[in-house]
């Protein structure tokens, strides 16, 4: 017992230092983006009336529509009582409940993989991946951290047993964030390929009778609170003005992007309005490679699923954590976001534990596990000051992609505001 407890320190603590020393230079950033509506311009965190916040939507903004998340909103407004209308404070608990993902993902990855070492790894991939920069910095990922926590403790919970426990975490997890819809998708996931395979997932039917229930319960509420299932079509990207297959084929580019976020996030900007990611038709040879490359993996992930469960589950995952966000199949309100990657991560996370562990000699593991955290740490950093302030997170929005609608219009607002106008040019 005295060993489980001291185990569960260091790793406490070691997931509290990493995330003080990636991200103690963002604190003082301001509110940004859609903090300022959200945080420090929405009236409805002022009070803490959990009733109101069960019984309505995410955000009576129009751009925010289609959005039922009353945990996130309550916790939200407990962080008002709590701070005020101070940035700062907001964005520590960002980070906490950060800290506390990370020791999920320790317990989880040890869990699945049966390997202390390979859960290290996993969970420091996991703390300092500098994609992790929009959602745990720009207060408004709170949804995504919020989520992405209830949805590792309903996993842990399946895992060991406890269905109730976790159908009521799962319900948390889709009440802070929608996208936790395929909780059970991943719970049947990891019994085909960690457990026991399509028996054991057939001797569990009643274990996944009620979380196909909770998710019906789930969504009868937010039919009733919304009146409707889906993202109203003006609040879809671009209006909702692209095709079924302008839509699918520009998820081509989409998934090339998010590819390089996460094996090379050297390149961050948060938002990617319209039209950071070009429309994308028929004839768009990069959004094709995109879809190639995606069904590539994905059958890898099949194969590899039948050689080695462990990378086969972990490649797999990415794929599934990332679905309702995906826009393959309900159109959403972006058509992509790097907070999006903070729950499919541990996938990746997963197999660069996995791969870790597969190096030669011990010097060899010492010597990269060292140059990656030196490189994720210098690098989240750098992105921190991104979003210092408006000017520079616009100016590097406009640098990176320089056909984002917003990032122009708010560009020119801040170079007009500010009186920077021969920096602008």
């Amino acid at each position: 017992m005295d060993f489980v407890v001291s185990s569960r320190l260091r790793v406490f603590v070691f997931s509290l230092i990493a995330v003080a020393v990636c991200y103690a230079n963002s604190i003082s950033n301001p509110f940004l983006q859609d903090d300022l509506i959200m945080v420090s311009g929405n009236e409805q965190i002022r009070q803490i009336t959990p009733v109101r916040f069960l019984t309505s939507s995410y955000s009576q903004d129009q751009r925010l529509g289609g959005a039922y998340r009353p945990l996130t909103i309550l916790s939200l407004s407990l962080d008002y009582a709590v701070w005020g209308n101070r940035a700062a404070g907001f964005r520590i608990t960002n980070l906490f409940l950060h800290v506390v993902n990370g020791c999920l993902v320790f317990a989880l990855a040890n869990l699945l993989l049966g390997s202390a070492p390979a859960a290290w790894v996993a969970a420091a991939i996991y703390l300092v991946h500098p994609v992790h920069t929009d959602a745990l910095v720009e207060i408004v990922g709170r949804g995504e951290l919020l989520s992405a926590l209830c949805f590792f403790a309903a996993w842990w919970l399946f895992r060991n047993g406890y269905t109730i426990l976790s159908a009521g975490a799962f319900l948390l997890a889709l009440l802070s964030k929608e996208n936790a819809i395929v909780f059970p998708a991943v719970m049947a996931l990891d019994a085909l390929c960690l457990s026991g395979g399509l028996r054991d997932l057939f001797r569990q039917w009643r274990r996944f009778l009620v979380l196909g229930g909770t998710a019906l319960a789930y969504l009868g509420l937010r039919l009733w609170v919304l009146g409707g299932l889906a993202v109203p079509k003006v609040t879809q990207y671009a209006h909702g003005s692209l095709s079924s297959l302008e839509r699918i084929m520009t998820t081509g580019r989409v998934f090339l992007q998010y590819f390089k976020l996460v094996l090379a996030p050297v390149n961050v900007v948060g938002v990617y309005e319209f039209y950071s990611i070009p429309t994308a038709g028929l004839r768009d040879w990069v959004a094709w490679t995109g879809l190639i490359l995606v069904a590539a993996i994905i059958v890898s992930g099949v194969i590899w699923a039948r050689i080695r469960p462990t990378v086969g589950f972990a490649i797999l995952f990415f794929f599934l954590a990332l679905l309702p966000v995906s826009n393959w199949f309900i159109p959403i309100g972006a058509i992509m976001g790097e907070r999006f990657l903070y729950t499919p991560l541990f996938g990746a996370a997963l197999l660069a534990g996995l791969l870790w562990t597969y190096l030669p000699t011990r010097r060899i593991q010492h010597v990269v596990a060292a140059g990656a955290l030196i490189t994720a740490v210098c690098l989240c950093i750098a992105h921190n000051r991104i979003w210092h302030d408006g000017f520079s997170l616009y100016s590097k929005m406009v640098c990176d992609f320089s056909k984002n609608v917003s990032g122009i219009l708010c560009f020119g607002f801040g170079v007009v505001d500010t009186g920077r106008l021969p920096e602008g040019i």
